[in-house]
């Protein structure tokens, strides 16, 4: 090696063992756009030095297995080869991803409560909206008593839909529609229904209001009510939605107080507060409903016309815990009703208005403004003087998913590498101690392996063959806006790598670094989806979809040795050709460069700024390479890996194969990724070169040398033919 000036070129030097970062100038390093580079930074052509004999360093480890036995602590005989053991742990917890009983694309129809008796029965009458038009497939006695109010809901999670009434003079609300009889005693006569999931469990709860500001909240499927009173104001009219975009649907009330209408949003769920404003305008009526698409719904409200003005549609918004006047625009003076639903699967709600004489008119969002655009009108000719209206799927052709596991499989995911580290270039023959390489988080109060070198792991979806066009025309996208999050059900997790190595002696003069192999454990939960009506088109009913949810995984810290006998023998992991010697800095190239040699491209550097350490004569000389500390390139900072599992044996699909999420649009394609956190650190320390006085020469004079330490992200073609990546600790040893 060429004879460096005894003169430092750092900035600092650590002198004392145990220094963090040395801060130093680059010193006859090849930059990363390969050229030579003095400390000034021009380019130089003295490009001498040698870079040592290298090689592939992987020498023969026995790998080969015929059983437990036969393999090391961690591992597991797979195929005949020690490979790293899979989700050997547990016990592992997940909760459901997706409601056991989820609809897409809901399209619903719209039935009216008649006032007045047909041979001494009232009657429901459904209707189906078309183009244009609308059709009456029929109706359902519901006795001799008149209806107070009618409301559709998806209560118990099966198609169709059903409908819920109150009746004049009782204080028991009944489901129609069904022959079985379902009625729950409120404990007060209901003036006005409403539905939604106001609990979270993908099935609607009936809402009743009474008319002196009493309520219940009633779940159909265990018949249980819970019931309350409210102190400011008496009952008109209510309606369920998810006004504040919170993601959960809460209760709005029309109250009056006073002589005066007043908007209350009830909230039901977390620790948000209930809260009210005055309506401003003398409304008979609400519903509520997202007619642009936006997944949050706003507050309409019919207000009657008189002598001197115009009935008017009100629109309010809910957002920011206020209740607030978004535009308000003129209807027919006889409209008495209105109701929100989705009636063509357009993923926005329509709005119908009911009006006196037996007619609707059907009215459509109008992109970017409150206002809605009447439709068309029709006549209910089958109907008898009807004064309320509500939307319900009565013909259950909305398609939905099935749960088909009650308990979760356990299914492995790939091995993959997160991280090489090679150890730092010392003089083995005349350095004082071994030289060490360290990954991980650096000192924070964070606990979480995310902060870290890790594999990163979210929720992922399989599709089956015959449903995966379908998929990605749009369910996948549906899927994922389902999928719950809360503060105890978590869909993301990862594995995170921290470790400190030094090299044995015995491995001086031998390529050889460390390597760190991770791999997550998913539970998988299998759907199936019921379209008899073909809404989502061709091959979509009977068709299977699994949704894969992080449940944790685990890491080893295996030799370049061991491990590239492994991925030979294996065959889909990168073999990791180490091309440099433990304790001869003359192996070492002179400027960054991948493990082939080949340049790096400038967006896989973790660091922009690399440090130079001139190493010491007296004491160890650290480095640390900081996410917190240190520049970063941001496009290197994460890669995804494709995910492959396999589920043939364990959760068999119709269609005989699986496709996941990568291909499947927006939400998906995040089973697996290896990234770098925000506290991550790179690390190492290199022992001093001191001068032996027993020996003529100055070996620090003779065998000084200047290392720059730098971290990229290193490419390679995974099992599924895709990019994948591992990130690489190496270095570069200055030649003078």
């Amino acid at each position: 090696m060429k004879r460096l000036s005894a003169t430092p070129h750092c900035a600092a030097l650590s002198l004392v063992l145990g220094l963090g970062i040395v801060g130093c100038n680059q010193s006859k390093f090849e930059d990363i756009r390969g050229e030579m580079v003095d400390d000034d930074g021009d380019p130089d052509d003295d490009d001498s030095g040698g870079e040592g004999p290298g090689g592939s360093g992987r020498e023969e480890e026995d790998v080969a297995c015929e059983g437990e036995d036969d393999c090391g602590p961690g591992e597991t005989c797979v195929d005949t080869v020690c490979q790293m053991q899979r989700c050997q742990g547990g016990p592992y917890v997940s909760g459901l991803p997706l409601s056991p009983n989820l609809r897409f694309f809901i399209d619903r129809e719209f039935v009216v409560a008649d006032s007045t008796a047909t041979d001494g029965d009232f009657f429901i009458d459904g209707y189906a909206p078309q183009t244009g038009s609308i059709e009456y497939p029929g109706s359902w006695n519901m006795g001799s008593t008149a209806v107070v109010d009618v409301v559709g809901g998806d209560f118990f999670g099966t198609n169709p839909e059903l409908f819920v009434i109150a009746s004049a003079g009782s204080s028991r609300i009944r489901v129609g529609g069904i022959e079985e009889e379902i009625e729950i005693d409120v404990g007060f006569q209901p003036h006005a229904l409403a539905a939604g999931d106001t609990d979270g469990d993908e099935k609607d709860e009936v809402f009743v209001l009474g008319q002196f500001g009493n309520y219940a909240i009633c779940g159909l499927d265990d018949r249980e009510c819970v019931t309350g009173f409210f102190q400011n104001g008496s009952g008109r009219d209510a309606t369920v939605g998810d006004v504040d975009g919170d993601g959960q649907q809460e209760v709005v009330l029309l109250l009056e107080n006073a002589g005066d209408a007043v908007l209350f949003v009830l909230e039901l769920s977390g620790d948000a507060e209930d809260y009210q404003a005055p309506a401003v305008h003398d409304l008979i009526a609400i519903d509520a409903g997202d007619p642009d698409g936006d997944g949050v719904d706003d507050i309409y409200g019919l207000q009657a016309g008189g002598t001197f003005s115009d009935a008017q549609l009100h629109s309010y918004t809910a957002m920011g815990g206020t209740v607030g006047l978004l535009g308000s625009q003129v209807v027919d003076d006889a409209s008495i009703d209105l109701s929100f639903g989705d009636l063509d699967t357009d993923e926005s709600d329509e709005l119908i208005i009911l009006r006196e004489g037996s007619q609707i008119e059907l009215f459509r969002g109008v992109d970017g403004s409150s206002q809605l655009s009447a439709e068309f009108t029709d006549f209910l000719a089958d109907s008898n003087a009807p004064t309320r209206i509500a939307s319900v799927d009565f013909d259950g052709d909305s398609p939905r998913s099935h749960l088909m596991n009650e308990e979760p499989v356990l299914i492995p995911g790939d091995i993959v590498p997160v991280a090489l580290g090679l150890f730092p270039p010392y003089e083995a023959e005349f350095s004082d101690g071994e030289a060490s390489v360290s990954i991980g988080r650096a000192e924070s109060t964070s606990e979480s392996y995310s902060d870290s070198v890790s594999l990163d792991m979210g929720i992922d979806m399989g599709v089956s063959v015959g449903l995966f066009d379908i998929a990605k025309a749009g369910l996948g996208t549906r899927i994922s806006s389902s999928v719950k999050f809360s503060e105890t059900q978590t869909f993301r997790q990862s594995i995170g790598t921290r470790y400190s190595a030094r090299p044995e002696s015995y491995f001086e003069g031998e390529p050889y670094g460390v390597v760190t192999l991770t791999c997550g454990c998913f539970h998988a939960y299998k759907y199936r989806i019921e379209d008899p009506a073909g809404m989502l088109g061709d091959g979509g009913d009977q068709e299977e979809f699994v949704l894969m949810v992080p449940v944790g995984g685990s890491e080893l810290l295996w030799s370049t040795r061991r491990y590239n006998a492994m991925a030979e023998a294996v065959g889909t992991l990168p073999v990791m050709d180490v091309p440099y010697q433990v304790g001869n800095p003359d192996s070492y190239p002179p400027g960054p460069e991948k493990l082939d040699g080949s340049p790096i491209p400038e967006e896989d550097f973790v660091f922009t700024s690399p440090p130079s350490i001139l190493i010491s004569d007296a004491g160890s000389s650290g480095f640390r390479l900081s996410v917190g500390e240190n520049m970063t390139n941001s496009v290197s900072m994460s890669t995804s890996i494709g995910f492959r599992v396999d589920l043939s044996s364990e959760i068999p699909l119709i269609g005989g194969g699986v496709n996941f999420g990568a291909d499947l649009g927006v939400g998906w394609g995040q089973g697996y990724s290896v990234r770098v956190g925000e506290s991550a650190f790179f690390g190492g320390n290199l022992p001093p070169l001191p001068d032996n006085p027993d020996t003529p020469e100055d070996e620090y004079l003779d065998h000084a040398y200047t290392t720059m330490p730098f971290v990229y992200r290193e490419h390679y073609t995974d099992a599924n033919g895709e990019d994948a990546a591992y990130y690489v600790v190496s270095y570069a040893v200055a030649q003078e």
